[in-house]
């Protein structure tokens, strides 16, 4: 069996990752939708109601892989301090 070795520093990076990752989702979702905005003040028709439908769909998929970072986020809590706890035990 391969032996795994999970040091608090990696998880803090993989915190990391995680947040930077959410935080450019979220930056794309908003700038999704304020171009579509825009877009709505001089161009309100059909066409304009069917981009609506699609940027919807987008903006719907792009918090999709926001809501599993932060279970992983989650997961990584659990981590570190389970091995926190670990380290404070003396053999």
């Amino acid at each position: 069996m391969a032996q795994v070795s999970v040091g608090k520093e990696a998880i803090r990076k993989a915190e990391k990752i995680c947040n930077e990752v959410i935080q450019d989702l979220s930056k794309s979702t908003l700038r999704l939708d304020q171009s579509y905005k825009d877009a709505g003040q001089g161009w309100r028709d059909q066409k304009y109601n069917q981009l609506g439908i699609i940027v919807k769909e987008c903006t719907d998929k792009l918090r999709e892989p926001k809501d599993a970072l932060f279970e992983i986020l989650e997961k990584l809590v659990e981590i570190y301090k389970t091995l926190e706890e670990y380290e404070k035990v003396n053999l």
